[in-house]
């Protein structure tokens, strides 16, 4: 045996070990961001004929190797929502609306439950 090819032989072994893990973890992170988004449709409000789409609205946008949970159609509304906003009318300002906490508690969900998602997964291997 010459002296490269155990060498040559470990690194293709590392190669296709990081390319597994890599296939793992883009997995675990699309399959994570839909179940994110499947929860954001259950629990956005649903009071109003707007909000009905805006429940509906929620999906998930891949841009590089990134995963964006995001509302394609009412993206405005995110933030009057989730941290309540000013009412007006013509004359001027009659009150506060509360906020409605639907985003962070998926978000943190779905950041506690990825961990164990990968780990799982990568135990498989």
């Amino acid at each position: 045996m010459a002296k490269g090819s155990i060498s040559h032989q470990i690194d293709d072994i590392l190669t296709t070990y990081t390319r597994e893990v890599h296939h793992v973890l883009d997995q675990c992170v699309e399959e994570e961001a839909r179940d994110t988004a499947k929860r954001l449709k259950a629990s956005s409000p649903k009071r109003r004929k707007y909000s009905r789409g805006y429940a509906r609205s929620w999906g998930v946008v891949k841009r590089g190797d990134t995963y964006i949970v995001r509302n394609a159609k009412h993206y405005r509304l995110t933030h009057l929502l989730e941290n309540g906003h000013v009412v007006r009318n013509g004359v001027g300002t009659y009150g506060r609306v509360g906020p409605q906490k639907h985003i962070a508690p998926a978000e943190e969900a779905a950041a506690m439950r990825l961990p164990s998602r990968i780990k799982a997964r990568l135990r498989m291997l």
